[in-house]
């Protein structure tokens, strides 16, 4: 299954680098804030097997479409804390402040925001990691997730 995003991501980016006279329409925007979600909603299924192409994607994506790769990551700290780990210790030591702890948005509930805080501690609480760099991650990232929820009362 992930060589098929492998495949989509190749085809994007053959197309996407290619020099044209044509103008860029809010709609072609749109379009590729789209694929982009579809390719981050296949690889968020497992990320271990998809870290080539969740470094890629980091690499080349534009502002908005970073911070969707920041949400998908940071959404799955809970469940796959290792390969977030994992994924961190390959890009910008900038995108664990925008991971950790996960971007919400505005209409975002307040008990959402705190469940997913509290299953994200617990989960990084679980483990230790066996090299220097991704131990420092891991800790980072969890003291940034804490520090968040013991600053609920601002959420508002």
């Amino acid at each position: 299954m992930p060589t098929i995003y492998l495949l989509i991501l190749a085809f994007i980016s053959l197309f996407s680098n290619t020099s044209y006279a044509k103008d860029i329409t809010p709609q072609d925007v749109e379009n590729n804030i789209q694929i982009n979600s579809f390719i981050l909603s296949g690889a968020s299924r497992d990320i271990s097997a998809n870290i080539p192409l969740w470094v890629h994607l980091r690499n080349t994506l534009d502002g908005a479409s970073a911070l969707g790769w920041a949400i998908a990551l940071g959404d799955k700290i809970p469940s796959q804390p290792i390969a977030v780990i994992e994924v961190l210790s390959l890009t910008h030591r900038g995108d664990i402040e925008r991971v950790c702890p996960r971007p919400f948005m505005e209409d975002s509930e307040i008990y959402e925001m705190e469940q997913w805080m509290e299953r994200a501690i617990s989960s990084l609480s679980s483990f230790t990691m066996n090299s220097c760099q991704k131990e420092s991650i891991r800790k980072e990232c969890l003291a940034k997730i804490e520090q968040s929820l013991a600053r609920k009362e601002l959420w508002q």
